[in-house]
């Protein structure tokens, strides 16, 4: 079951990107949930984009930026990552 602060952020997110030509999907627990598969949450919601939309969701979203995405490597992944 999806929290109110889940739900609530992600009418936020869609609210600030509609409309803005942004690839993104949704992922992860959420998404899980959204779906119909009984899983625990984790307190937060995961989206996936591409490099240019993690530069103007940064912009878009910058009243609720706890860091701002920047590209990050590890040796299994390579990806954009904000909070």
């Amino acid at each position: 079951m999806l929290s109110q602060n889940i739900l609530l952020a992600l009418k936020t997110f869609y609210q600030v990107i509609d409309g803005k030509n942004i690839l993104w999907v949704l992922s992860g627990s959420t998404s899980l949930v959204l779906q119909g598969v009984d899983v625990v949450i984790n307190n937060d919601v995961d989206i996936l984009t591409d490099a240019e939309g993690a530069k103007r969701t940064n912009i878009l979203l910058a009243d609720w930026k706890i860091k701002e995405s920047e590209y990050s490597a590890t040796p299994k992944y390579r990806s954009y990552f904000g909070v």
